[in-house]
């Protein structure tokens, strides 16, 4: 897992003109990749209540629709992304009707993908 920040904006900025590719790359994702040994420490107790909340708020987005972008792993059937049929793989989705909608034409394709 890590952080992808190729297609999101900061103040309608693009994030990867505003970050040190350094700083993501030795600093940001290590820090994302390993969220929850780190909410383990800070709270002394199991990070199973956060992953909990998030399974929550995904599930509440998936009924009752989000035009917000969410991370959802389906069985591909290989026509997003150059992602090879029959591997479950994590794609940007919207949501609505209890239906997910992966986000199109993104720019996927870096050094770490």
């Amino acid at each position: 897992m890590y952080p992808d920040v190729r297609n999101c904006t900061i103040k309608g900025t693009p994030a990867n003109d505003l970050i040190d590719a350094g700083w993501k790359v030795d600093t940001f994702t290590p820090r994302v990749q390993q969220r929850g040994a780190e909410i383990i420490q800070l709270r002394g107790a199991s990070s199973a209540a956060s992953a909990g909340n998030a399974s929550i708020d995904h599930l509440r987005d998936w009924v009752a629709g989000s035009d917000e972008w969410q991370s959802i792993g389906f069985l591909t059937d290989g026509s997003l992304y150059n992602v090879p049929e029959g591997i479950m793989f994590s794609f940007p989705c919207t949501t609505s009707g209890g239906k997910y909608h992966p986000v199109l034409g993104l720019d996927m394709d870096d050094e770490l993908t």
